[in-house]
């Protein structure tokens, strides 16, 4: 607790706590009660709730912050949809406003298991989300908070509770040492709640041989335990704080070597079912405190023992903040996004599948088929990009608006959002190459078996029922799906990311997840490191992304004179320039209909970049301006005229270091514009903020520029 905030006694912060909540102050929508253990924050809090006219008031003990979300919206008897997040419940919200008071009690201890960032997302992202919009909804929250486990917005109004007069007994640990070591080994349990069985392979984990029998012993001999037989975790602390003071005095050493036995212990299965539960709801957390969640990920069978609420919490402990782009927790960060309900723990699996599919890694698909056993659905091909990939390997389709087939069943026709039509072999999603499509009444060929399914798109899933038994039906996963057709027994779905088929499983899925909102996270994706192969394209890497007609090199002979730069004239000789048209304001001279011209500069001289005395060359037009290259200097330039955006205010010219330079960026920028324009948005900020980055290593200067600043906003594309 800093030592310059006032602390205030339990009366007086109630009646502050109290005037708050009864108020009607339109400053703040959230209040936040903090302390040390000890302190009477819980109390405070259920006092001031009896005080309070229609206060709600909800523990957050072992709560997720999608579990809170969905004790909010039931306690203000507020129905949702299942793929509502944390700023869609703030219109629902306002849409049946009502002037209430919602009290939290016990934020620092949400989360199923201790090594969890969910105390944090609790007042980040469902507090303080919620409350941001209290002048519409008439909602406020008051929390209860522990500034060491997680902290408020600082803006926010916040009571710190004055600590306990005495300090809190903690040597009522059973002072035997074999004791001593499984109360110690209950507290490094994950999970707060566990059965004697979990305690005891904990024990053992830490390097305590210790029996059941011993523990049921223990358990009733000591004050700091409680057991519920009829509950399915029967042991915990009566008081979570000790647990948390326990773990807080292990070594460091003694912790990691712990959270490592214990990841390999889960990992390998070889505690069969004794341990599966636990792994299960636990394993994530383990790896997130060990420092190898990301390595947890590479592991196709511990992922697949692990429940889907519990990787997630995992994550977002391992990477509380940041995610490095282009890894395995980076690929569950972007599925976590997803807006699609789950019908259970297999159709979670499937999703993962789908991703690999998605991502080209057959190894991975075929291993996690393997493991997980029979499926609800499998994807069977795909040409879609996953979030946070280009679209290496994959074929360029934009947004999939329709899907149609050809009589004979063995072709599906997409078409994109421009009218751009592609046909692909039904079973295999190859690209019909040098086939156009054609129309439904040219096609010719038997006509195909009828199909196994009827399909229909909904938002954000497909039905689909057995053609010859609609009793017999599904429902599958597809996050912004357009459309959906049967051909034999797959079931081809487009979308704004491509498309894909995928086949139903004989069973659907079992063990049912709950429908819960989906409170969006506030970590970011960190950008990968600079790609150095980017730098220096070559002409077969030009020619291959923009097309070997479009690049175009000048012989040495149709070189002007006046280009004196030797690099250029090397660039220009034997890389070239590709000939762009109408890529967001961008517009290159075909060197093949035309040489370099030269052209004067008009205008003002008066630049950061000094403007020399040329020769200059026309390359081209961007936003309006036009593109020269500096024969002296190598330097791309832009000059503005009237009809650009910045004809009043022109900023510095410099787009380009050197040619080679800003012809790697243009290839850059058109690689990521190709992902960005096939996305559901899901990853859509993380490939502008990764391009930012890449361009700003090939040329920080240039990168810098008004020119490229302007090209790369959001707010500009729609009439770029």
């Amino acid at each position: 607790m800093p030592e310059d905030v006032l602390a205030h006694e339990f009366n007086e912060a109630l009646d502050m706590l109290s005037v708050w909540a009864m108020g009607s102050s339109e400053e703040f929508g959230n209040y936040f009660l903090d302390g040390t253990t000890g302190s009477g924050k819980t109390r405070l809090i259920q006092d001031a709730a009896r005080r309070v006219e229609g206060a709600l008031l909800i523990d957050c003990s072992e709560l997720s912050a999608s579990e809170l979300a969905h004790q909010v919206m039931r306690a203000l008897k507020i129905e949702y949809g299942p793929f509502l997040d944390n700023y869609d419940l703030c219109y629902e919200m306002s849409e049946r406003r009502s002037n209430r008071v919602v009290l939290l009690t016990n934020t620092q201890w949400a989360g199923s298991v201790r090594t969890t960032a969910e105390p944090q997302r609790v007042l980040t992202d469902v507090v303080g989300v919620l409350a941001s919009e209290y002048r519409s909804t008439g909602v406020r929250f008051a929390a209860e908070m522990d500034h060491s486990v997680a902290r408020a917005w600082a803006g926010a109004p916040t009571v710190v509770m004055a600590p306990p007069a005495e300090r809190i007994d903690r040597a009522g640990l059973p002072l035997e040492p074999r004791q001593r070591a499984a109360v110690e080994a209950l507290a490094l349990a994950e999970p707060r709640a566990v059965r004697f069985e979990e305690w005891s392979a904990v024990c053992d984990a830490l390097g305590h041989n210790v029996t059941e029998d011993e523990l049921h012993g223990l358990a009733l001999e000591t004050a700091l335990i409680t057991v519920d037989e009829a509950h399915e975790y029967p042991v915990r602390f009566k008081s979570e704080s000790t647990a948390h003071h326990i773990r807080q005095a292990v070594s460091p050493d003694v912790f990691r070597a712990f959270q490592h036995a214990m990841v390999r212990r889960l990992s390998d299965g070889s505690n069969g079912e004794r341990l599966a539960a636990y792994a299960a709801r636990a394993l994530p957390a383990h790896a997130a405190a060990a420092g190898c969640f990301e390595e947890l990920l590479g592991d196709v069978r511990a992922v697949v023992r692990c429940e889907r609420y519990a990787l997630l919490e995992g994550l977002d402990a391992a990477f509380p903040h940041s995610i490095p782009a282009g890894t395995r927790a980076a690929e569950l960060h972007y599925l976590a996004k997803l807006p699609v309900s789950l019908a259970s723990q297999a159709d979670w699996l499937s999703l993962l599948h789908h991703s690999a599919v998605c991502r080209g890694d057959a190894e991975r698909a075929e291993a996690l088929e393997t493991a997980a056993g029979a499926l609800p659905w499998t994807t069977v091909w795909a040409n879609a990009r996953p979030a946070g990939t280009l679209l290496e390997n994959r074929v360029w389709t934009g947004g999939i608006d329709q899907l149609r087939t050809t009589p004979d069943g063995t072709q599906v026709i997409s078409t994109n959002d421009d009218g751009t039509e592609l046909s692909w072999e039904a079973r295999t999603g190859r690209v019909c190459s040098g086939r156009e499509p054609k129309a439904p009444e040219d096609e010719a060929g038997d006509a195909a078996s009828s199909p196994l399914w009827r399909a229909e798109r909904a938002w954000n899933r497909v039905h689909i029922e057995r053609a010859d038994d609609p009793d017999v039906a599904r429902i599958l996963p597809a996050p912004r799906a357009r459309d959906a057709l049967a051909v034999g027994d797959l079931i081809v779905i487009g979308g704004p990311v491509g498309l894909y088929a995928v086949k139903a499983g004989t069973q659907a899925g079992s063990t049912q997840l709950r429908t819960l909102p989906r409170i969006l996270r506030s970590g970011r994706i960190t950008p990968r490191p600079f790609d150095e192969r980017h730098r220096h394209p070559s002409r077969a890497e030009l020619s291959s992304l923009f097309g070997a007609a479009h690049v175009h090199t000048l012989g040495k002979e149709q070189l002007p004179a006046g280009l004196t730069h030797l690099d250029t004239r090397e660039f220009l000789s034997n890389t070239g320039l590709p000939a762009v048209e109408d890529f967001y304001g961008l517009d290159t001279e075909n060197l093949n209909e035309s040489e370099l011209t030269e052209v004067p500069w008009e205008g003002a001289r008066e630049y950061e970049t000094s403007i020399g005395d040329g020769p200059f060359y026309r390359l081209g037009t961007w936003i309006d301006g036009t593109l020269l290259l500096d024969g002296a200097t190598g330097r791309i330039l832009r000059q503005t005229t009237a009809e650009a955006p910045d004809s009043d205010q022109p900023g510095d010219p410099l787009v380009g270091t050197t040619l080679s330079g800003f012809t790697a960026m243009v290839a850059l920028h058109w690689r990521y514009m190709l992902a960005y324009t096939q996305s559901d948005g899901t990853d859509s900020e993380d490939l502008l903020a990764e391009l930012r980055s890449w361009l700003a290593e090939i040329d920080s200067a240039a990168a810098a520029s008004r020119s490229w600043q302007h090209v790369l906003d959001p707010d500009n594309f729609s009439y770029l």
